[in-house]
């Protein structure tokens, strides 16, 4: 937060059509000003005065300032004139008004302008464009107008049909929604904090809503494609889309299905769900603790701080990293390890490149099917589903050992070690026989190959 309103402003601008007022989606963003061009200044109003014999001033009269504002654009490869002109004449008048950049702060507002832009060339600047904006008379008012921004306004959305509902603070009752497409807009009170606005057609889409609404959610019902950048969404949900980029920075939930989705950026999202997307190859998502996803494409996943994850279905996924994980779910993967040191719940059939898995703090465990699976640290078991799987002698010596060593008196906990490549009970070495014994002793079910 700022005390002053210098730094980098916004500048806005709209055509004046006689008669109307334009809402908040009409004004158009003008592109950034070259540094230290900014400028609005004033002319101070013609002085009067009543001069009496001897020369005494008796009366002075002051006629009202004059505003002129001015800035500096640079000409780039792609960007149209904001302002059309013909050498140097415009049609029409504008309004003006000006954000500072902490927009917490009080700007200003000219509610009519003439525009004159003039245009220069240097070999250190290239080709600019300066544009003076000379302030006239409005309908009603003072020329200069204090301005702060109250509202949102997000740009660049394409979709057919738009479902929105609100999170909202304080009372929202006489408070409105504007969105404009292809040169209409639509608005409407946001009441009850929800909302849905059928819109035709296709076309860029600029939507604006207060600042007192605290999360917007978008869901699409119509077709889309490209890319879904969204700062200002708290929820993204995307059904059979055709999109390759999902960039929502402040969305704290993002459910995507059958999309054509290449990367998902949700830094704050705490809920990702994505499923159905073949195209998948990264996921950005730090925060998120819930996290499901089934993608045929995906071959490795950073989640820190997931302590929810089913990656069922992933079936290309070699490489895991979620260290804080206390449920995990995944099935016919190719992981051949896991490092799981918080876990307490693991369902992991039919993983068949798994060979070992570290997994201390684990309680109920089915790898069953798990083919090359030998390998198994932990002693904190209650179930334990091997079935199908590759236990050596050694092995399974090692891990009866390690449940005797913790003393697990209890009933109703089991071990499976029937089938698969598991190793015979006849193979079986004289302490492991004796540990299964104690342990069946204590309340444990444990069933293997004879």
């Amino acid at each position: 937060m700022a005390n002053l309103t210098w730094g980098k402003p916004k500048l806005e601008i709209w055509k004046v059509v006689q008669g109307s007022t334009p809402t908040p989606v009409d004004w158009l963003l003008f592109p950034d000003a070259k540094q230290d061009s900014a400028k609005l200044s004033a002319g101070k109003g013609t002085k009067l005065e009543a001069i009496i014999e001897g020369g005494e001033p008796i009366d002075v009269l002051y006629r009202k300032n004059k505003f002129t504002f001015e800035c500096e654009i640079w000409v780039q490869k792609g960007q149209s004139k904001p302002i059309e002109e013909d050498d140097g004449v415009t049609d029409g008048f504008y309004s003006l008004r000006l954000t500072p950049e902490d927009s917490s702060l009080e700007g200003w507002q000219l509610d009519k302008t003439k525009v004159s832009v003039e245009t220069t060339w240097t070999s250190k600047d290239g080709t600019l464009l300066k544009y003076t904006f000379e302030a006239l008379e409005p309908t009603s008012g003072n020329v200069l107008k204090p301005y702060t921004e109250t509202y949102e306004v997000q740009r660049g959305l394409t979709a057919i049909d738009l479902n929105i509902s609100f999170a909202v603070s304080g009372d929202m009752t006489n408070e409105k929604l504007y969105i404009k497409i292809d040169g209409s807009v639509y608005s409407n009170n946001i009441g009850d904090n929800s909302i849905t606005i059928e819109l035709p057609s296709t076309g860029e889409i600029v939507i604006a809503y207060p600042k007192t609404v605290t999360g917007i959610y978008f869901e699409t019902v119509g077709q889309i494609s490209g890319e879904v950048i969204s700062d200002l969404s708290i929820a993204i949900n995307l059904i059979s889309q055709s999109v390759s980029l999902v960039s929502c920075e402040n969305a704290s939930s993002v459910s995507i299905s059958g999309c054509e989705v290449v990367v998902v950026n949700a830094p704050k999202a705490t809920t990702v769900n994505i499923s159905g997307c073949d195209y998948l190859e990264n996921i950005i998502c730090p925060s998120v603790s819930l996290l499901t996803i089934g993608s045929t494409s995906i071959q490795q996943i950073q989640a820190p701080n997931a302590t929810f994850v089913d990656v069922t279905g992933c079936s290309n996924l070699t490489s895991i990293n979620v260290p804080k994980v206390t449920e995990f779910i995944f099935s016919g993967t190719k992981i051949s390890k896991l490092n799981l040191p918080l876990v307490t719940g693991i369902d992991g059939d039919s993983n068949v490149y798994l060979e070992s898995a570290y997994c201390p703090n684990a309680e109920s465990v089915d790898l069953s099917n798990c083919t090359v699976l030998s390998e198994l640290e932990g002693d904190k078991f209650t179930y334990l589903g091997l079935s199908g799987c590759a236990f050596t002698v050694l092995s399974i010596a090692s891990l009866l050992r390690a449940l005797v060593l913790k003393h697990t008196i209890a009933s109703g906990k089991t071990l499976n070690l029937t089938g698969g490549n598991n190793a015979g009970y006849s193979t079986w070495t004289t302490q492991a026989k004796a540990d299964k014994a104690t342990l069946a002793g204590w309340g444990w079910t444990i069933t293997n190959k004879a």
